[in-house]
This record gives C-alpha cells, sequence and structure tokens, in this order.
C-alpha cells in the first residue's frame, strides 16, 4: 500500500514538471507578449502607418489660409487698379498716340506737311503718291492707323457717358469697326474697278482716301485732347465743332473728288451714284442708326 502511495507521488510529480517545461517552451515561441525579438518588426509597422497617415489625412492644411481682411484688402486693391485704369483712360490712350506719332515723325518728319500739301495742291498731289507708293508705304500705313484710332478715341469720348461700357472696350469696339470698315471699303473699290474698269481713278480715289482720313484723325485728335480735359460745357462746344469740322471735311473730299475724276464720272453717272451710295452715305447712314439705337 504505501508503495502504491509512493508511485503515485512521484507520477504526479513528474507530469507536473513535463507541463511546465513545455508551457515555458511554448510561451517562448508563442508568446504575443514578447516584444525582445520583434522591436524591428513593430518599427517598420508604425513608420508605414504614421506614414499613410500624412498621406491620408483630410485635415491636413498645405497652404497658409488667408485671413479675411487680407481678402478684403486684396479685392480692394483690385477694384482700385480697374478704377485707376478706368478714370486715367484718356491719359493713357493720348499718350500711347502720341508715341506712335512720335515715331511715325521719327521716321519721315516731312510726312504730315506733305499730306496737307497733297490734299489741297494737285501736283503735291501726284508727287507725293508716287513717293508713297500708292499708299502702301509703311509710313503711310501708320500714319493711316495713327488716324483711324485718333477718330475711335473722340468718338469714345462721346459715347462713354450714354453707353454702360468700359472706355477701354468702347474704344476697342470703335477702333476694330472702324478698320473693319476700311477694309471693307477697299475691298469694294477693287471690285468696282473689276467691273467698270476704272483702274486709274480707282487708285487716285483710294490715295485721296487715305490723305483726308489722316486730315481727320489729326484734328480729331488735337480736338480730343481739349475735350478729354475741358469743363462739360466747353467739351460739349468742341464735340460739335470737331462734329462740323468732320461734315466739312467729308463734303470737301467729295467736291475734290468730283472735279479730279470729272470725266470718268460724267460719262458714266451710273457709277458715281453707285459709289455715293454704297460708300459714302450708306456707312454715315449705319452709324446715325447705331447711335440712335
Amino acid at each position: 500500500m504505501k508503495q502504491c502511495i509512493l508511485l503515485f507521488c512521484l507520477f504526479i510529480a513528474l507530469s507536473g514538471h513535463g507541463q511546465d517545461s513545455t508551457s515555458l517552451q511554448l510561451d517562448a515561441v508563442v508568446n504575443p507578449f514578447q516584444i525582445e525579438g520583434r522591436k524591428a518588426q513593430i518599427s517598420e509597422i508604425e513608420k508605414n502607418t504614421v506614414q499613410e497617415a500624412q498621406a491620408n489625412n483630410p485635415f491636413e492644411v498645405t497652404h497658409i489660409p488667408l485671413r479675411k481682411n487680407q481678402i478684403q484688402n486684396s479685392t480692394e486693391i483690385s477694384d482700385n487698379s480697374d478704377h485707376l485704369l478706368v478714370h486715367h483712360f484718356p491719359l493713357v490712350t493720348i499718350l500711347g498716340l502720341l508715341i506712335l506719332l512720335a515715331v511715325i515723325l521719327t521716321r519721315k518728319r516731312d510726312l504730315i506737311p506733305g499730306v496737307f500739301s497733297a490734299a489741297f495742291r494737285d501736283y503735291a498731289l501726284i508727287d507725293f503718291m508716287k513717293e508713297e507708293q500708292g499708299g502702301r508705304s509703311i509710313n503711310l500705313i501708320l500714319t493711316h492707323g495713327f488716324a483711324l484710332l485718333a477718330a475711335a478715341f473722340f468718338l469714345t469720348l462721346i459715347l462713354k457717358s450714354s453707353l454702360a461700357l468700359n472706355p477701354w472696350l468702347l474704344f476697342g469696339y470703335l477702333s476694330l469697326g472702324l478698320v473693319g470698315w476700311y477694309i471693307v471699303k477697299f475691298f469694294l473699290l477693287n471690285t468696282l474697278n473689276q467691273i467698270f474698269s476704272v483702274d486709274q481713278e480707282v487708285t487716285y480715289y483710294r490715295f485721296q482716301i487715305l490723305l483726308w482720313n489722316i486730315l481727320l484723325g489729326i484734328v480729331l485728335f488735337i480736338l480730343s485732347v481739349f475735350i478729354a480735359y475741358s469743363p462739360e460745357s466747353i467739351a460739349n462746344k468742341l464735340v460739335y465743332l470737331a462734329l462740323g469740322f468732320g461734315v466739312l471735311l467729308w463734303l470737301m473730299k467729295l467736291g475734290k473728288v468730283g472735279l479730279n475724276t470729272l470725266a470718268v464720272f460724267f460719262r458714266q453717272p451710273f457709277q458715281y451714284f453707285l459709289y455715293l451710295c454704297a460708300f459714302e452715305i450708306a456707312p454715315i447712314l449705319m452709324l446715325v442708326r447705331f447711335l440712335q439705337g
């Protein structure tokens, strides 16, 4: 009996020792709380987690937000610059036209006196026409461009108070309109030449168009400078003076063209009537209609 009890106790003791060693071995293998051998793996996981959080963080601010007063100040600065640009439209335009005129006079100093002389003297007209290659020289083209821009500037000063448009935008529209009207007139004159075979007369008259347009542009530019910076009462009188002068030049141009091409137009009066309706009367009626609308 004693031997049985002794064997049983020895069996229990041996069994407990085996279980303890086995559990220690298992703990050494799969213990989830042991970090001594997993520090490098944990560091890599933490690094990847931080990078993903930084890449996908919806609350991350990549710029410095503007304060309300900063936004208001920037808007006020933009509005002030636009207002100054509109307010100084006459000054900027006058300076630009003066620079263009200075470039023209630098290229050929006696161009403007030559235009005045050719417009009123027939013998000077022939020589000046040959000198300027029938109106195809760069100097005369630049001068005619100056005249068209000066006319657009004059019309802008008149219409800007009645039309709710930016003066720069209105000036651009009028400049394109005048240039387009002259280009259309140029091609229509060429068409008239092809139909009725009046090459010499058309070339002669086309050159006179340049001369009279330049004269009108110079006069309108001078009057526009005073209109832009004169009191309203004086400016209104200058506007009527400029319009009257423009009508006078237009009549003088028609009369001079009629005298210079009298034989051709009397032989073929239908051509003269067709020209007056298409090239002289129609543009004025369109301009009046535009102003009324």
